[in-house]
């Protein structure tokens, strides 16, 4: 996967959140060592929110 967003009108209802635990249930699911991503300066928060 190359880009994964939300539109601005669906922000803050959690749908960023289910679609990175979708990913991480299919990395497991596949047995995949690590993951890798990118975000820009103003996504940090959304970020450290993941833990």
């Amino acid at each position: 996967m190359h880009d994964l967003f939300v539109l601005p009108t669906h922000r803050k209802q959690g749908v960023a959140s289910d679609l990175f635990q979708s990913i991480q249930d299919w990395a497991e699911f596949r047995k995949a060592s690590w993951l890798q991503w990118n975000s820009s300066p103003s996504r940090s928060g959304f970020i450290e929110s993941l833990g």
